[in-house]
């Protein structure tokens, strides 16, 4: 089972919520931080909250075009990648689905990113 939380709930979250979402982790629920990227939330929530996915917002691959550079898109899959996440990009859901090359890269890179993190928890 997995619980979707949004940013706006962490930056409301005390510590309360904290122990009431690692409750949840010890019962097997995994959580997902949905929209990533549109709320004011810090980074340092990716840290402190159990988060196991990662859902990146679709504003930041509605964008994707074969002469564009996605560097900010990199930067929140490098990011994820380097915390163990697994990652969605939201908008992206197959490479067959993706209608230009930047966005065939990040679908491949979204399975190997889930594939990595697959693999680390074995």
């Amino acid at each position: 089972m997995t619980l979707e939380i949004t940013e706006s709930v962490l930056l409301a979250a005390g510590d309360h919520v904290q122990r009431q979402l690692e409750s949840l982790k010890t019962l097997g629920v995994m959580l997902a931080l949905d929209d990533f990227g549109t709320g004011y939330a810090s980074l340092a929530y990716l840290q402190r909250f159990p988060v196991d996915i990662l859902k990146i917002d679709r504003t930041f691959t509605a964008q994707i075009a074969p002469t564009t550079e996605p560097v900010l898109l990199k930067g929140i899959i490098e990011l994820g990648s380097a915390l163990g996440l697994t990652l969605i990009a939201e908008g992206i859901e197959t490479v067959r689905a993706a209608s230009d090359r930047a966005a065939a890269r990040l679908a491949t890179a979204r399975k190997a990113s889930i594939s990595a993190t697959r693999n680390a928890s074995r």
